[in-house]
């Protein structure tokens, strides 16, 4: 079996970076007016980037020239575009996150709104990332934490793959490994150890964020497949943005996400939500109602069999107001 590896990952002063090559740079207008004087590129065309859908990403492919080089400079959504046009220009990508809030940097899998859905395909993952943990650490806190939660989501996940494997709904890829099952466990527990490091966002914290997220993302390569970290919680997040069609930051609804769940899967949620609430991980600011929450709760059993996703606890949830009114009420949604 053929592992896929993580990109290169080089901590590194930005200021350090020389480029010479004819460079398109996929960024944002705020992040690139604070990373301009750091960087220098001899040849550069700057992109300013907008939600990825197939028809942007299509036109945007289509009406650019040659370059030797593709940046992503910024968050999921630069990195998501650069991965795109370097996948389909055949050029070296490099990323430089400017936050932690997703692994999306680390990896091959795109976004993409595709009429009112989002769907994940996969392009390639940047050849090399270059991480400045001081141009991380001038970024707000809350945004460095979202990059927990797809740590957190390895409590449900784990939880829904030995359901599955229980219920003897698995494909041939699915089978439980206990080795990578204890490995995913053992990632989960560092953020525990390290919570005091994360909660400050320090360099050490943020160091720490960045460490876990290559773990988890190299355990899914190890494994094959986004099993040990990928569940239910992350289901209740596609169909979610499904729904609301407004943005939010991927890791506060799945951490949202990871307690709804943990509820239902009859987990101990004050553990992981006392977790969340001491490294201030704002499962709070996804800017969904109390009725879109609800909405995607009833749908989802229906959701994820229509979809084909993986089996899960969420395959057979049910729809129950007392413990639906109970577990929001337990989160802070009223």
């Amino acid at each position: 079996m053929k592992v896929q590896n993580l990109p290169p990952i080089e901590i590194s002063n930005l200021g350090d970076l020389k480029e010479d090559r004819k460079a398109i740079i996929f960024t944002d207008k705020m992040v690139w007016e604070k990373i301009a004087p750091y960087a220098c590129f001899k040849q550069k065309d700057i992109v300013y980037v907008e939600r990825p859908t197939e028809t942007y990403l299509s036109n945007l492919a289509n009406s650019l020239g040659e370059y030797r080089v593709v940046y992503g400079i910024g968050g999921g959504v630069a990195n998501d575009v650069a991965k795109f046009i370097g996948f389909y220009k055949k050029v070296e990508t490099i990323s430089i996150p400017t936050i932690f809030s997703t692994d999306a940097f680390l990896t091959s899998e795109v976004g993409v709104r595709v009429k009112d859905e989002i769907k994940y395909f996969s392009a390639k993952h940047p050849d090399i990332v270059y991480v400045d943990l001081d141009i991380i650490s001038k970024a707000p806190k809350r945004l460095n934490l979202c990059g927990c939660g797809d740590i957190f989501s390895i409590y449900t996940g784990l939880f829904d793959w030995k359901y599955a494997n229980i219920k003897g709904k698995i494909a041939e890829d699915e089978k439980l490994s206990s080795h990578v099952y204890s490995l995913a466990q053992a990632i989960l527990r560092s953020l525990e150890i390290q919570k005091d490091e994360i909660r400050t966002c320090s360099k050490d914290g943020l160091k720490t964020i960045l460490d876990l997220l290559c773990m988890e993302v190299q355990l899914c390569y190890l494994y094959g497949n986004s099993r040990p970290e990928e569940g239910s919680e992350h289901y209740f997040t596609y169909l979610i943005e499904n729904i609301m069609k407004r943005h939010f930051l991927h890791g506060e609804m799945v951490a949202l996400g990871t307690l709804i769940m943990s509820y239902f899967q009859g987990q101990d949620y004050k553990y992981i939500k006392n977790l969340m609430d001491y490294i201030g991980l704002n499962y709070l600011g996804t800017g969904a109602t109390r009725d879109e929450i609800i909405k995607t709760i009833q749908e989802l059993p229906s959701y994820v069999k229509e979809k084909k996703l993986r089996y899960s606890y969420a395959h057979d949830l049910t729809f129950d107001h007392e413990k639906i009114n109970f577990i929001l009420k337990e989160i802070g949604i009223l």
